[in-house]
């Protein structure tokens, strides 16, 4: 699959909460939600306190999705500044691709567009992948029970600092490159290309 499969977008309740509830029952193991029940809360709980941010693929199903709060579940969503990204899930055949990092990094310019300054999300303790990605852009501010019962790392920062994350970065050449640069003179230009030669170490 290509970075480019799915497109994102934010979903509307009266439209999309079919798609996040049939998509969070296919995940529902892996999201230790126990039964349909458990499934409808979830969609019910981000849709209102917050969102869903999905990929759906050219066929329109929906692959991806982050459901997320204004606000931290256990401060009662009093921080409206704060997007607390609560659910997360990927469909298998999209998860050796970039999808989830293309669909977080959309949903974190979002955010800063309108206007969120923190995030803070929450990691299986045992889940690897996703305490390794969060620690990239996120700082570990606690540890504890996530609203399911699962033993989660909670991760906190800035927006700002984590769309740096990214960003690509821009190398700069070493010195060491430039020794190996084959530099041609003529008669009629030596002097201002011997100026703007690098070093020779």
């Amino acid at each position: 699959m290509t970075r480019s499969a799915l497109k994102y977008r934010f979903c509307y309740p009266q439209i999309d909460r079919h798609h996040v509830v049939d998509f969070l029952g296919t995940q529902k193991a892996e999201l230790y939600l126990q039964d349909e029940s458990a499934v409808h809360q979830v969609a019910d709980l981000v849709f209102e306190n917050g969102g869903v941010f999905a990929g759906f693929d050219p066929a329109k199903r929906l692959q991806s999705m982050l459901g997320f709060f204004f606000g931290d579940p256990a401060d009662e969503f009093s921080d409206k500044q704060l997007a607390f990204l609560y659910v997360a899930a990927i469909s298998p055949n999209f998860r050796l691709t970039r999808a989830f990092h293309v669909g977080l990094k959309q949903v974190l310019g979002q955010f800063q567009e309108m206007g969120l300054e923190s995030i803070r999300m929450q990691a299986k303790t045992t889940d690897k992948y996703a305490n390794k990605l969060y620690g990239r852009f996120a700082r570990p501010i606690g540890e504890g029970f996530s609203l399911r019962g699962q033993p989660v790392i909670t991760y906190g920062g800035s927006i700002e600092e984590a769309l740096a994350y990214f960003e690509p970065k821009k190398r700069e050449p070493s010195i060491s490159e430039f020794r190996h640069v084959p530099i041609t003179l003529s008669a009629r230009n030596a002097k201002h290309e011997a100026g703007l030669m690098p070093v020779q170490l």
